[in-house]
């Protein structure tokens, strides 16, 4: 789509071999209030398996499941510095990306916006099983649950300017073979005003925020009932800093003795 606009409220886009939808420029627009978009392949660049974002995708029902990407979002790719991707319902599941951002890969200077809908069962052996973001990333609804990734589970923060607000919603039940079931920050910033980060597994290092480099303040929320070998509910290291200044972690358990931080 170039300088355009469509509405999606039922049907199919599936088995394409560059990206199911394609929203080619910043003035273009998608707005998906039904159907499925499934089984498309993204490209080893932008990736993007079903849906590859430059301008602007409204998500308020609909499926975007089963689509493959040798790059980053399996599901989801929002690419230009101006693109935005706006998830107000439906669902992305079953998603796969060979590098990063199994559900949803944001682009530097990209926005994600968050507040109901789900995002599951998304996987990428890389980084950020759910939502891998460099851009401005809020969630205040909605649940991310059940992704796999080696490196955040749920979710995997980086870039200098990038920021994830958490006031709402749910992450759970994700998982990470190495560190970050729940959250990874490897850089920029992470505010938690609200929502809970529960029932995340990892055997490494930081159950609910795996936080390396990246400046944390949590007000509000729950962190509880997450599982890490080290630093189940949080694990600070590096040049990292966390300031809680409210919110509540707690039943969170260390499958290694002698783990930092619960």
């Amino acid at each position: 789509l170039n300088s355009s606009s469509v509405t999606m409220i039922d049907g199919e886009i599936i088995e394409n071999g560059y990206s199911g939808v394609s929203v080619g420029s910043v003035s273009s627009s998608f707005t998906m209030s039904g159907g499925t978009i499934s089984k498309n392949n993204g490209g080893s660049y932008y990736g993007g398996g079903g849906v590859m974002v430059h301008g602007t995708f409204t998500m308020t029902g609909g499926i975007i499941s089963e689509n493959t990407s040798s790059g980053g979002g399996g599901g989801v790719s929002v690419v230009h510095s101006r693109a935005k991707f706006g998830m107000g319902g439906g669902t992305i599941s079953g998603n796969t990306a060979t590098q990063s951002g199994g559900g949803v890969y944001a682009y530097s200077n990209s926005t994600f916006t968050m507040t109901t809908g789900t995002i599951s069962n998304n996987t990428t052996s890389q980084y950020g099983g759910g939502v891998y973001s460099e851009g401005d990333f809020t969630m205040d609804g909605g649940t991310i649950s059940e992704n796999t990734a080696n490196y955040g589970g749920g979710a995997y923060i980086r870039g200098a300017s990038s920021s994830f607000i958490l006031s709402g919603g749910t992450i759970g039940k994700n998982t990470a073979t190495e560190n970050g079931a729940a959250v990874e920050l490897y850089s920029g910033d992470f505010k938690m005003s609200g929502g809970t980060i529960s029932g995340n597994r990892t055997t490494g290092n930081g159950g609910g925020l795996y936080n390396i480099g990246g400046a944390a303040v949590i007000t509000g929320g729950e962190i509880t009932g997450n599982t890490a070998g080290q630093g189940a509910g949080c694990y600070c290291s590096g040049s990292a800093t966390t300031t809680f200044k409210g919110g509540r972690v707690s039943g969170n358990i260390l499958s290694n003795a002698g783990g930092v931080g619960r």
